[in-house]
C-alpha cells in the first residue's frame, strides 16, 4: 500500500492494467439500491456517489453517469492526479484526495444514495470505514464493496491446490480472507445495516485498457504481463472464471 504514496508512483501504468467492470456488475447494484428504494423510478438518475479509494477512477467515471452527482477520493495523490485527468469540468465527477475511512470529512453527514468501495478494504481502518460510511449515507443508502477472492479453475484438484497454498497457514492472502472476513461479520451483526446481501458475480474475462502495453511496465511485471499476453489462450483453457468479484450489499 505504501508505493502508492511514493512520489514516483505510476498511477498511469495503474490505470493501463487495471481490470475493470462490465455493465452488468453496476446493474446488481443500481437494482439492489432501486428494490430496496421503491419510490424511485427505474430511469431515475439518483443523487450522489461515492467511490472512496476509487484509484484512478476505474468504478467512479464509468458509474458516475447513472447519478446527478459522483465523489471520488483515494489517499494517493498521484493516483488522484491521474483520475483528475480523465474527466472536463463539465463531467459530473470531483476526485479529492483522502483515506476512505475520512469520508465524513470530505462530505455532508447523509448526503450520499451510493458508497462503493473496490478492492480496497483490505487497507482500511475497519472500525473507522464502517463508522464513516453510516455517517455519510441516507437512510436507505446503500455500501457495496467487492474484491476478486480468488480465480476458479476447470480442474478440482487445481482449486484445491490453489486454495491450500494461497489461504493457508501465514501467507499474505490468508490474512487478507481474514481482514475481510472480520468486516464482513461487523456489518452482519450491526443492527444498522439491513439486507445484507453477499453475491458472487463471475467475470469471464479481463479487460486491460485500450493503452495497456506490457513493454512499460517495470521489470518483472512486464515479464508476467507479457508472458501473459503471449500464452492468454492457454491460461484462459485451464481456467472456469478468470476473475470472479464478491460484492457485499448492505442498506443503511
Amino acid at each position: 500500500m505504501s508505493s502508492y504514496l511514493n512520489t514516483a508512483y505510476n498511477a498511469d501504468i495503474y490505470q493501463s492494467f487495471r481490470p475493470t467492470y462490465p455493465e452488468s456488475f453496476y446493474s446488481k447494484i443500481l437494482q439492489y439500491h432501486r428494490d430496496n428504494n421503491k419510490k424511485l423510478l427505474s430511469t431515475e438518475k439518483l443523487g450522489t456517489l461515492l467511490d472512496v479509494g476509487c484509484g484512478t477512477g476505474v468504478t467512479t467515471i464509468p458509474f458516475a453517469k447513472n447519478f446527478t452527482n459522483a465523489v471520488g477520493t483515494d489517499f494517493s495523490p498521484n493516483m488522484i492526479k491521474a483520475a483528475r485527468e480523465r474527466v472536463t469540468e463539465s463531467d459530473n465527477v470531483k476526485f479529492q484526495v483522502a483515506k476512505a475511512e475520512d469520508s465524513d470529512s470530505i462530505v455532508p453527514a447523509g448526503s450520499i444514495d451510493v458508497l462503493t468501495a473496490a478492492e480496497c478494504v483490505h487497507y482500511t481502518d475497519k472500525e473507522k470505514f464502517i463508522e464513516s460510511s453510516l455517517t455519510v449515507l441516507k437512510s436507505g443508502g446503500t455500501l457495496a464493496y467487492w474484491i476478486y477472492i480468488r480465480p476458479i479453475f476447470k480442474n478440482e484438484k487445481i482449486n484445491q491446490l490453489f486454495q491450500d497454498f494461497t489461504f493457508k497457514g501465514d501467507s499474505l492472502l490468508s490474512d487478507f480472507q481474514f481482514f475481510l472476513k472480520t468486516v464482513n461479520e461487523k456489518i452482519l451483526n450491526d443492527p444498522r445495516f439491513t439486507n445484507v446481501q453477499n453475491i458472487i458475480f463471475n467475470q469471464n474475462y479481463t479487460k486491460m485498457s485500450k493503452d495497456y502495453d506490457p513493454k512499460v511496465l517495470p521489470g518483472n511485471t512486464a515479464k508476467v504481463y507479457g508472458d501473459y499476453e503471449q500464452h492468454k489462450n492457454d491460461i484462459l483453457d485451464i481456467y472456469k472464471t478468470f476473475t470472479v468479484p464478491m460484492m457485499i450489499l448492505s442498506m443503511f
